[in-house]
Parts: structure tokens; sequence; C-alpha cells
């Protein structure tokens, strides 16, 4: 059995963004972890509040591998589409839930000038209606990596 153990809370009000003090938090943290594991990799994951260049270039400069969700977008939209007609055909013929996963390379000089790979997920499932309770339809999910 896994066990999980918080490490850090950082209380803030509600109209401030969740990344706010996230740098300054974990460099605290890391520096403990590294000091008490030294030999352990320490990878960061993270929601798309979490994806800010600061947080980008502060892991890498720190040596640590993290993954963000991001929101989609139109670019990567028109790089899914043809996973996403995959997934469909799939689901037409076998009826079941379909779950498929692709990568590509993508920089975005604007928010982040490193480039990282970024992994997908695009799923296909029944409309809403027509699904069993507790399941839900969903379309493309997606985590950009550095290194």
């Amino acid at each position: 059995m896994e066990r999980s153990y918080l490490l850090a809370a950082h209380l803030r009000r509600g109209e401030v963004g969740s990344s706010r003090g996230c740098v300054a938090l974990l460099r605290r943290l890391l520096r403990w972890l590294q000091r008490e594991f030294p030999a352990v990799p320490i990878r960061l994951v993270g929601d798309a509040g979490f994806a800010i260049p600061a947080l980008y270039q502060s892991c890498e400069r720190w040596g640590i591998q993290c993954s963000f969700g991001i929101g989609s977008n139109p670019a990567f939209q028109r790089r899914s589409q043809a996973l996403a007609e995959k997934a469909q055909r799939r689901w037409l013929r076998r009826r079941q839930r379909q779950c498929l996963y692709s990568s590509f390379r993508h920089r975005s000089p604007r928010s982040h000038p490193l480039q990282s790979r970024t992994r997908l997920r695009r799923q296909h499932a029944a409309l809403r209606d027509q699904q069993p309770p507790g399941q839900r339809r969903a379309g493309l999910r997606l985590l950009p990596a550095l290194r």
C-alpha cells in the first residue's frame, strides 16, 4: 500500500491566484527533500494553475522534472485532430470508451522560452445521456513536460 504525506500547506485569500508564492515554497521544500533524500529523483506534477513561466524556469534551474496540465488552444487542437479521429473510429467499432496517447515537441516563445515535450490524451466515449453514471466524456488533456 502506497502512503502519501502532506509536505507543505499554504493558505491564501480566495482572490489570489493558485500559483502565487509557489516558487518560494517549493524552493524551501526542495532544499529539505534534497538534503534528506539526496539519491531520490524529484519530479513535480501540478495542474494548470501552476503552469507559469517562473515555475518552469525554476524547475529547469533546479534540475528537476516537471509536468503541468495546461488548457487547450487551437494549435493543440489541430495537432491532436488525427488522434481524435482515430479514437472516434475505434469507439464506433468497439462501442467502448477509447483513450489514446501521443506527444509532440512544443515551444511557446511568449510564455516559456524552453522547448518541452507535450503529452496529450484524446478520449472518445458515448454521449453523456448514453453513459453509465459516474463516467464522463472528455476530450483533450495536455501535459507539457520539461526534460
